[in-house]
C-alpha cells in the first residue's frame, strides 16, 4: 500500500518513544500535537505528503492518540480515509477480543 503511493502512514506518538522503539518502515512521524498543522495546506509546518486523495493511516502505542488524531483529520476533510491502530497490534497476531458485559466489566473472548 505504501509502494504505491496512495497510503499514508503516520507515527502520532510523541519523539522520545519514536526514539526508543522506532517506527514502521516508510510511516511518517508527526507526534499527535503537531498533526493539525502538517496536515493544514495553509499552514506554514504543512507536509506535502498529507492529501486529501490518499488513505491515511494512523498509529500510537496504545490507539487513544490515534483516536483523537483521526477524529481531528476527519474533522478537517480527510475522511472517510482515514483509518486508526495501535502499534502493538501492527504485524502481529490479534490479542483475544475483550468485550464488555451489562455491568461494565470487561470479559475475554475466546
Amino acid at each position: 500500500m505504501i509502494d504505491k503511493g496512495n497510503t499514508l502512514v503516520v507515527d502520532v506518538r510523541d519523539a522520545p518513544e519514536v526514539e526508543k522503539s522506532g517506527k514502521i518502515a516508510g510511516a511518517v512521524h508527526v507526534s499527535r500535537g503537531m498533526l493539525e498543522f502538517r496536515a493544514d495546506p495553509e499552514s506554514p509546518y504543512h507536509d506535502k505528503n498529507f492529501a486529501k486523495n490518499k488513505t491515511v493511516i494512523l498509529y500510537c502505542a496504545s490507539g487513544g492518540r490515534s483516536a483523537l488524531a483521526a477524529k481531528v483529520l476527519k474533522d478537517m476533510g480527510f475522511w472517510p480515509s482515514v483509518q486508526r491502530r495501535r502499534l502493538q497490534g501492527l504485524g502481529r497476531k490479534r490479542r483475544r477480543d475483550r468485550k464488555a458485559d451489562r455491568t461494565g466489566r470487561v470479559r475475554i473472548q475466546r
